[in-house]
């Protein structure tokens, strides 16, 4: 993506918050992350756009999403264009991670409502942290080993992991612009640092060197 910074001033508008990649993610985080909002919403009466971007022509439209007023959810087909259109407007990333544990598991964590298991694809990465971070936007996510290796110690207390967090950390960014300011900039910088065409280029024509 080659990006224009556009950290805009999103005052008096709707708060606006984007999903973009695989079907797969937001139909496993789908009710965490959809009461959370809704919760939000209601508790401090705002209205919240949700952008859903993915291969809705190839995998059909994520059903079973609510219904109510003070949200409005966009499914939009993945492409370049729509990326940078709705990322460009955007507030707050969503990038969950894990994946629905099998019912086993899901018996064994009954035992105990404060154990809690993370299951992920094994290539999971952050590549979708870093689009959002091209367009200076800070991201809620799971603690996957990816992110736990790249994100700095600050960033790491914002981490989700159940419904519960993923209602708090929501909440705390949304109400909080400061927060929310600070960290997009961490993001930001951690693509610019470590994952900018430049770098990962060189990064390339070194190997191809050997």
């Amino acid at each position: 993506y080659k990006i224009k910074n556009s950290n805009k001033s999103k005052i008096n508008r709707n708060l606006v918050i984007t999903y973009h990649g695989n079907k797969v993610h937001i139909e496993n985080s789908k009710k965490k992350i959809f009461d959370s909002i809704l919760k939000i919403s209601k508790n401090l009466n705002i209205k919240i756009i949700i952008n859903l971007i993915y291969n809705i022509k190839r995998l059909g439209k994520v059903k079973f999403l609510p219904k109510n007023s003070n949200i409005t959810i966009e499914h939009v087909q993945y492409s370049y264009k729509n990326i940078e259109k709705k990322l460009s407007i955007t507030d707050i990333g969503l990038v969950p991670q894990t994946l629905l544990n099998d019912k086993f598991l899901n018996v064994l964590s009954n035992d105990d409502k404060e154990n809690f298991n993370l299951k992920f694809k094994h290539p999971t990465n952050i590549g979708r942290h870093l689009v959002f971070a091209q367009f200076n936007i800070p991201v809620v996510t799971e603690p996957t080993p990816s992110v736990v290796r790249y994100f700095d110690d600050e960033s790491l207390n914002y981490l989700v992991y159940s419904s519960d967090t993923w209602y708090e950390i929501l909440r705390k960014i949304t109400i909080n612009k400061k927060i929310r300011k600070k960290l997009a900039l961490k993001n930001y910088n951690l693509w610019f640092k470590n994952f900018r065409h430049k770098i990962l280029n060189d990064k390339l024509l070194k190997l191809l060197k050997k």
